[in-house]
C-alpha cells in the first residue's frame, strides 16, 4: 500500500527555488533517508508533507487514516512547562514514555525547563516526545544531530528496534555525511 506519493513538487521562497519537481514514493513499512546539502529543501519537503506548509504547485498524496509524527530539526518546547509537563502534554503511551525515560536516562532531568537544558538534551527529548505519539508514518528531521556519540548510538538501535517488523514507514532527513544511515534506511533520496 502506497502511503505517501508525491508528484511534481515545487516550492520557492522569495523567487529562490527550493524544491523543483520532486517525484516520491513511499510504500507502507519503507524507510527512506533523505540526504542533500544546505538549503535544498530536505525540512521544506517534511513539512509540506506534514502539512506545515503548502507547495506552490504539485501533489501529495497521503493515504487515509495515516498518524504522522514529527521530530522537528530544532526541537521545540512550551518554555513555562517543565520537560515532564511537556511530554505529558502528547503522550498518548504512558508506558511507551516510561521506558523511553529509562532507556535514555532522563528521569533526573524531567523537572527541568527547556531553557534548563542543553540542546542536546532537548534533542533527546524531542526524541522520545516522537515516539509517545501513536504513529504510522515517523517524520524525522536530522534527529541525531546533537546526540553524544553514545546517545547517538542508543537512539539509533532504538529507532531500528522500533520500525523491526511493523508497518510503520520512515522519511528521515540525514545530513550529507552521515554514512550509517544504511544501516535504517531500505533506500536512500539525494535532493538536491
Amino acid at each position: 500500500m502506497t502511503v505517501i506519493n508525491i508528484i511534481n513538487l515545487k516550492k520557492s521562497f522569495n523567487d529562490k527555488k527550493v524544491l523543483n519537481g520532486v517525484f516520491l514514493k513511499l510504500e507502507e513499512g519503507e524507510k527512506i533517508v533523505i540526504k542533500g546539502p544546505n538549503g535544498c529543501g530536505k525540512t521544506t519537503l517534511l513539512k509540506i508533507i506534514a502539512g506545515l506548509i503548502k507547495p506552490d504547485e504539485g501533489i501529495v498524496e497521503i493515504s487515509p487514516g495515516t498518524k504522522i509524527s514529527f521530530m522537528f530539526q530544532n526541537p521545540i518546547f512550551l518554555p513555562w512547562l517543565n520537560m515532564e509537563e511537556n511530554l505529558n502534554l502528547t503522550c498518548k503511551d504512558p508506558s511507551k514514555l516510561k521506558e523511553l525515560i529509562d532507556y535514555f536516562d532522563l528521569k533526573d532531568y524531567l523537572n527541568l525547563f527547556p531553557h534548563q537544558l542543553s540542546g542536546g538534551y532537548l534533542q533527546i527529548f524531542s526524541f522520545v516526545r516522537t515516539f509517545t505519539i501513536p504513529h504510522n508514518l515517523l517524520l524525522l528531521d536530522e534527529p541525531f544531530k546533537s546526540f553524544d556519540i553514545n546517545r547517538k548510538e542508543k537512539a539509533k538501535a532504538f529507532l531500528k528496534s522500533h520500525l523491526d517488523n511493523k508497518k510503520i514507514t520512515l522519511l528521515m532527513v540525514s545530513h550529507q555525511e552521515d554514512r550509517e544511515d544504511k544501516e535504517i534506511a531500505d533506500k536512500i533520496f539525494n535532493l538536491f
